[in-house]
């Protein structure tokens, strides 16, 4: 498991620890997001050319979906 966190929810401080950790750790293939940049945490993943195999959305809503 690896933490990342600090992204505040916003996408692009999101997609920029999501893009790095994703860089350093070839691993990483799951997600669960407590907090906003869900789709950002989706883009880091595609341009990473990755795949998320599962992503858990906790507090998924209109406003955050």
């Amino acid at each position: 498991m690896v933490v990342v966190s600090e992204g505040t929810g916003l996408d692009r401080s999101t997609y920029e620890l999501k893009a790095a950790a994703l860089a350093a750790d070839r691993r990483i293939e799951a997600v669960y997001s407590i907090g906003g940049g869900k789709r950002a945490i989706l883009r880091a993943f595609d341009e990473c050319g990755r795949e998320c195999r599962a992503f858990v959305a906790h507090d998924l809503d209109a406003k955050n979906r």
